[in-house]
């Protein structure tokens, strides 16, 4: 879906969606990327999380892609005690999903 469209079409609307993206899994500092990203498109980054992971102790994964920008990034847990597995920034973006569509429905 053309989120310019979106935005266009439906102002007021656009303001609450949240775009919430994975950093990746190459375990690469991006913060040069991003904040050439920021510069040549300041307006892309308003509703958009970028999201890392973290492990099982709270750190940033090193497996992840990382950003040393203040606002760059925000982290989330992806180790799973029941599921040793699962691990990788794909799995941090659904858990921040989640606690977003948790805050807007309680927000009128």
């Amino acid at each position: 879906m053309d989120l310019e469209f979106l935005r266009t079409r439906y102002p007021e609307q656009f303001k609450r969606i949240g775009v919430v993206v994975s950093s990746g899994n190459d375990g690469l500092d991006l913060s040069s990327e991003i904040t050439t990203l920021k510069n040549d498109f300041p307006g892309a980054f308003g509703n958009m999380l970028i999201v890392g992971g973290t492990d099982e102790h709270g750190a940033r994964w090193s497996g992840g892609n990382s950003s040393n920008g203040p606002d760059d990034m925000i982290y989330a847990p992806i180790a799973n005690p029941d599921c040793p597995d699962i691990v990788g920034t794909s799995f941090a973006a659904p858990r921040v999903s989640n606690v977003l569509a948790r805050l807007a429905s309680q927000t009128k």
